[in-house]
């Protein structure tokens, strides 16, 4: 009877108005009280609720305020656990509803409460839970529209939705799409920021080209991963990467013999693009092979390739730049030793000596 009396008294506060000396928080706490612990009070403590709710709303009491009285703030990570967190969500949409333009919808509250990373955390953490997983989805595309809302950009929401510790299966994370999704609108909206560049922040150009080409084998991410390894080679191209470093993102120096497979041909395009766009700085590309292989490798890698048809082009460019770089290299040579400069007896010369047992 006890929790009856309680409850009585406060229903008889809330239809007689503030004469009746009880705080409103207190009413709060005694209703949740009542439903928790006595059974038979719990109807009778539900009505209590709603009507304490409702004029709540009628005296514009704020979201941030109902979620103190509530008590929600001492929810922590178990926040949609709790079995008011669904009331007072309904007291928001509520309340933005009769206060239209108002700054205290659910997720700013939420939001200013925990931090962003901090909410994010719980809410992914509430979408692997079956009775929690609905809500958490829908307050989560709340969180993406807010952050969009007030231009976040793509660098923290990676981060926010852990993204950056994904690991070799980023691509496969069910939360990479809503951040690819998130990334494309806000770059409509604002000055762009590259995709790619948020990815190699985190992971790494090296690494994140060892993750796109892991992903284009396979068919549930191919598409994605084919459209962001193309970004990622113009990202290089604009910022004008060396070939050296992308024969080393591609790891290259790690194929062996069979140099000639993809992604070599995607290396081979980086050298010709660049080429193309600097065509007073170009690069062969036998000259940074010559750099990654001894020349005994390199002429065996040249040679397993001649057999096969589709290298073969690629391999009589190949060794028609040796020959010229080989041809530039005795020049080179020649000259450093005076040898163009010796009229008479340039046979007997120690300097031809010099160069013949170079």
């Amino acid at each position: 009877m006890v929790y009856l009396d309680k409850i009585t008294s406060t229903k008889k506060w809330i239809h007689g108005g503030p004469e009746i000396v009880k705080d409103r928080e207190e009413v709060a706490e005694d209703a949740r009280n009542a439903a928790q612990k006595n059974p038979d009070t719990r109807a009778l403590a539900t009505d209590l609720q709603t009507r304490q709710l409702q004029y709540w709303l009628d005296t514009k009491k704020t979201p941030t305020h109902v979620f103190k009285l509530l008590e929600l703030g001492k929810a922590g990570d178990n926040l949609l656990e709790n079995p008011l967190v669904m009331t007072w969500l309904k007291y928001a949409a509520d309340f933005k509803k009769n206060v239209p333009g108002t700054a205290e919808d659910s997720i700013r509250v939420l939001t200013r409460h925990y931090g962003d990373e901090a909410l994010s955390k719980i809410l992914l953490e509430a979408k692997v839970t079956p009775s929690t997983a609905s809500v958490a989805s829908k307050l989560q595309g709340e969180q993406i529209q807010h952050w969009l809302d007030i231009r976040k950009s793509p660098r923290f929401v990676f981060k926010f939705l852990t993204l950056d510790k994904a690991g070799d299966k980023l691509l496969e994370n069910p939360h990479f799409a809503t951040w690819v999704s998130n990334a494309d609108d806000f770059n409509l909206k604002n000055r762009p920021i590259a995709r790619i560049s948020v990815m190699a922040s985190s992971y790494g150009d090296e690494k994140l080209t060892t993750i796109l080409l892991d992903a284009m084998k396979t068919s549930g991410t191919s598409n994605l991963a084919s459209k962001l390894h193309q970004e990622q080679f113009e990202h290089w191209l604009s910022i004008q990467k060396s070939p050296e470093e992308i024969f080393k993102f591609l790891s290259l120096v790690k194929t062996g013999d069979d140099l000639f497979d993809n992604p070599f041909k995607t290396w081979v395009k980086y050298v010709d693009d660049l080429n193309k766009a600097n065509p007073d700085k170009k690069t062969t590309l036998m000259s940074v092979l010559a750099t990654q292989y001894d020349s005994e490798r390199l002429v065996k890698v040249l040679e397993s390739a001649k057999n096969v048809p589709s290298s073969a082009k690629l391999v009589k460019r190949l060794e028609l730049e040796q020959k010229v770089l080989l041809k530039e290299a005795l020049d080179d040579v020649f000259k450093r030793l005076g040898l163009y400069t010796i009229e008479n007896g340039m046979l007997s010369s120690p300097q031809l000596k010099t160069f013949l047992t170079t």
